[in-house]
Formats: structure tokens, C-alpha cells, sequence
């Protein structure tokens, strides 16, 4: 049952707020708002990103990459969204035909491209590795090309682009920015957990627009979460474990966990992958469910990441932080792992390119 208490059994605050379970939605809420690029101050909310760039601050430091990188390593989650994303674009561009014969090796646009999941699965998938799943485009994979686009230098020093021009056979290139050496003519576009963090995700998509071929099929990733479906109890259970860590760790002056307000009523409301689109006159196609378990090690492996830490965590030494995390680990061991949804949005541009 998502979003309930488990047995009535609720008693007792947390660090002065009534409902513990109340607190724990609170901080899930709070994680939920950092993981999006944005800031807490009381009742404020603000974005902290570029309108082109995808992992501004506090995305782009060096430390920050590293511990990205390091956690797409470990944990699946952007393995599996990498993999759902490509799915729905080859099955969109193959119901047309593209890439089939009747229009030419696809090229493929990786924006916010990161340290390079999501461009390895489209290689893999053009390659026909069968690790990836809707291999159709593998018949052009001779031709094809996959663009990552990165703008953080960090992250970009970090992608396998940086170091080879061929991933799987397919040809790759890593761009930073949108201008004339990324040339023209895209038959798709993957956004893997990136639009949210643009504070103009619709001009975004507007800049974008003169870069890509007629009917154009895009697709990005949403955690259903962050669109404010109710936390499940396996994730309250979490955030009540971490409020227990931050009730021993935190520094007298962040000892109340941030009260941040409920995903629902931030101030931008839940996120909606489908209103930039439409603002940016994209057709909306579809809209998949799709769903992966993740353990409490990579939940909590995912709030150790620097730009979604709280801040009583960040405000914490390197020598405290591990212990901390030591201890959340313990805390965290007996809970079950939970079902994460995703949506993933594809779109169709129907405009002309340049």
C-alpha cells in the first residue's frame, strides 16, 4: 500500500515534527527536490542549472563526477532507464522506417549525455549487442552516429567519447554545446533524468529544434516520484532510517530534519514530462510505464550523491560522513527492496530542421 502508515502503528515525532511517517515523506520529498537540480530554503525553491547545460551546479564538479560515475557502475538504475529509452526510440523510428533503408544511417542525439549509460546502450543496441533490447536499427549501424552532448567538463572527461571515436563499431562524437559541428538532421533524441534540471526545459526543446530531421521522435526519463506519486512504505522506511542518522550525526544547528514541503505542494508543483513538450510544439505519442527494484544500497548509495545529499549530510567532515554512512547502511539492511516507477515520454517533432 503506498503512502500509508504500515498497521496504524505511528507514534511519537522525530525531531519535533508529530508524525514520524509525516517526517520520513517530508525528507523523501526533500531528496526528491535536490535530485532535481534544485535548492531548499523554507517554502523556496530554486533551479540551479544552465537553460543548455544539463548538470550545472551543483552537478559539475569533479567530485561530483566521480561519484556519479561510480555509482552507474555499482547500481542499474540509469543502466535500466539507458535501456528502456532506447527501446522506445528504436521502436518509434522502426514503425516508420527510418534507419531501415528508406532514409539513411540514424543519427542519434544524446543530450545531458553524462558520463555516457545512455550513448553505450544506443551503441550496443546499433551494434546488435544483444545486451541491448530492440536491435532493428542494427542494419545501419554501419553508418549510424550517436552525438553525446555534455556540456559539463567534468562529466564529458568521464565519457568513453572522450577517449575513442568508436563505441561497439558505431561511430560516436562528443559535443558540448549546441552549435555548427553538431551538424543537423537527428532522427532521435534521449534525455535520461536531465529535463527536469533545465530551469527552461521548453525553450530548451526550442533551441534544440533547428538540429533535428523531420519527425524526429525524442524520449526522457521521469521518476514517477519526483511527478508526485506517493512514497511506498518501503521508501518511508528509508527516510525514516535516515532520520535516525541524522538525529546522531547531524551538527547542533541542522539537527531538525529540513522541512521541506511535500513534493505536491513545492512551489512548481509535481513534475510534468508532457507540458514543455507541448509548449515546445511537440507531438506526445506516448507515455510508458515502467517499473525496476532497487535495493536499500542503492537508494541509499543514490542520497549519498553529492547534489542530492541534505544538507545536515553535506554540512558533514569526510571522516563523519563515512561514519555515517556506515551506520545508514546498517539501518537501512532490513529493509525490503521497492519498486521504482518511471515514466518514460516520447514525442514526435513535426517541424523542418535546418
Amino acid at each position: 500500500m503506498r503512502g500509508a502508515s504500515v498497521d496504524g502503528k505511528v507514534a511519537g515525532g522525530v525531531d519535533g515534527l508529530a508524525n514520524p511517517w509525516r517526517a520520513a515523506t517530508r525528507l523523501c520529498a526533500d531528496v526528491c527536490v535536490r535530485a532535481a537540480g534544485h535548492e531548499v530554503h523554507g517554502p523556496e525553491v530554486r533551479v540551479q542549472s544552465s537553460d543548455t547545460g544539463t548538470r550545472r551546479d551543483p552537478w559539475r564538479g569533479a567530485d561530483t563526477a566521480d561519484a556519479y560515475a561510480a555509482f552507474c557502475a555499482r547500481h542499474g538504475r540509469y543502466t535500466d532507464t539507458s535501456a528502456w529509452l532506447v527501446d522506445a526510440l528504436v521502436d518509434a523510428l522502426t514503425d516508420e522506417g527510418r534507419g531501415a533503408g528508406g532514409h539513411g544511417p540514424p543519427r542519434i542525439l544524446d543530450w545531458g549525455a553524462g558520463t555516457g549509460v545512455t550513448t553505450v546502450a544506443w551503441c550496443r543496441a546499433l551494434a546488435r549487442d544483444p545486451v541491448a533490447a530492440g536491435a532493428a536499427l542494427g542494419a545501419t549501424a554501419a553508418g549510424a552516429e550517436v552525438v553525446a552532448l555534455e556540456p559539463s567538463p567534468a562529466m564529458a572527461q568521464r565519457h568513453p567519447a572522450a577517449r575513442a571515436l568508436r563505441l561497439h563499431g558505431v561511430r560516436v562524437r562528443l559535443q558540448r554545446a549546441l552549435a555548427p559541428p553538431l551538424g543537423a538532421g537527428f532522427d532521435a533524441v534521449s534525455g535520461n533524468s536531465m529535463w527536469w534540471i533545465l530551469p527552461h526545459p521548453a525553450a530548451a526543446l526550442t533551441r534544440l529544434q533547428p538540429w533535428l530531421a523531420p519527425g524526429c521522435r525524442l524520449a526522457w526519463t521521469t521518476p514517477r516520484l519526483y511527478m508526485g506519486e506517493a512514497p511506498s512504505t518501503e521508501e518511508l522506511s528509508l527516510s525514516l532510517a535516515l532520520a535516525d542518522v541524522q538525529r546522531r550525526f547531524a551538527r547542533p544547528h541542522a539537527a531538525t530534519p529540513t522541512a521541506a514541503p511535500a513534493l505536491g505542494d513545492a512551489p512548481a508543483g509535481p513534475l510534468d514530462p508532457v507540458a514543455p513538450l507541448v509548449a515546445a510544439g511537440w507531438q506526445v505519442e506516448a507515455r510508458l510505464r515502467r517499473e525496476r527494484s532497487c535495493s536499500p544500497a542503492e537508494w541509499l548509495a543514490h542520497t549519498w550523491l553529492p547534489p542530492v545529499q541534505p544538507p545536515w549530510l553535506a554540512a558533514l567532515d569526510p571522516a563523519t560522513r563515512a561514519l555515517a554512512l556506515s551506520d545508514a547502511s546498517d539501518r537501512v539492511s532490513s529493509v525490503a527492496p521497492h519498486a521504482q516507477g518511471w515514466e518514460i515520454t516520447v514525442a514526435r517533432w513535426p517541424g523542418a530542421g535546418r
